[in-house]
């Protein structure tokens, strides 16, 4: 029985035969908390050269930036509820394999912008509606008392 394995690393293997695969690299960002759960997600500002993940005190190193983004941004879409310091890995958008290997991945570390205004949308729906889960028991309950009295 053959072994599964990940598709994405047999293409890396094979493009990178002919050369040498490109370095991880890593960025932090900041993301603002209204943006989580938003289809077009948050453009955020990051720079070309950028620190390897592996080596964080070497030179910093140019990225192959994704050409569906603006030149000097990335584009995250990140769901509600994404928790802050969270890592991600994105494919192929680290720095550029030389001799034709594969490029490298982009590590980038999210940050939620601190603020009250700021909160995740959910959560501030959630605190919302939990506080005003009372005084809604309190107006039903005096609406039936004052229903029941009514009918008397």
């Amino acid at each position: 029985m053959a072994e599964l394995g990940n598709v994405f690393d047999a293409l890396d293997e094979a493009q990178s035969e002919g050369g040498t695969r490109g370095a991880d690299l890593f960025v932090e960002v900041e993301v603002d908390p209204r943006a989580l759960g938003v289809p077009a997600g948050q453009q955020v500002p990051v720079p070309d050269a950028l620190i390897p993940f592996d080596d964080r005190s070497a030179a910093p190193r140019t990225r192959k930036a994704n050409p569906h983004d603006p030149p000097g941004h990335l584009c995250l879409q990140l769901p509600e509820g994404f928790v802050d310091g969270r890592a991600l890995k994105l494919r192929g958008q680290g720095e550029a394999g030389r001799d034709g290997g594969a490029a490298g991945d982009l590590v980038v570390q999210v940050r939620l912008k601190a603020g009250g205004a700021l909160a995740p949308r959910g959560r501030t729906e959630l605190a919302t509606r939990a506080s005003a889960l009372p005084w809604a028991i309190l107006g039903l309950t005096l609406v039936g008392l004052a229903s029941w009295l009514a009918l008397r």
